[in-house]
């Protein structure tokens, strides 16, 4: 039993290294999610056009700019006049009506519509 004693408090170690490893970690993830955003600058919408190359709005001290953003630059297309972000609900996002039952739609997919 005496043998055991040095092997338990060595894994109890180990244990309180891994637990304030990971709260630690958690910490420090935690801060450098808050310090990513910004006061001046928002990104309102985002459109990929291959794997590395997107369109960005930019809304940045009441202006909107549309971007386009690849791996190796930024580049100004240009500046949004009179642009006013919509907000889109997910029913408005659906190309189907509330009234579209599932197995309406899967009949109507397969080719077996009545």
């Amino acid at each position: 039993m005496a043998d055991m004693m040095p092997l338990f408090f060595m894994f109890v170690i180990v244990v309180l290294i891994l637990y304030f490893s990971y709260v630690t970690t958690k910490w420090i993830g935690g801060k450098a999610v808050l310090s990513r955003g910004s006061k001046y600058m928002k990104i309102e919408d985002t459109l990929a056009i291959t794997q590395d190359k997107s369109i960005v709005i930019l809304q940045a001290d009441k202006k909107h700019l549309l971007l386009s953003v690849s791996p190796t630059d930024i580049k100004l297309i240009t500046e949004l006049e009179n642009f006013v972000p919509q907000s889109m609900d997910l029913e408005e996002k659906s190309p189907f009506s509330k009234q579209e039952e599932f197995k309406k739609l899967m009949f109507k997919y397969l080719g077996k519509q009545k």
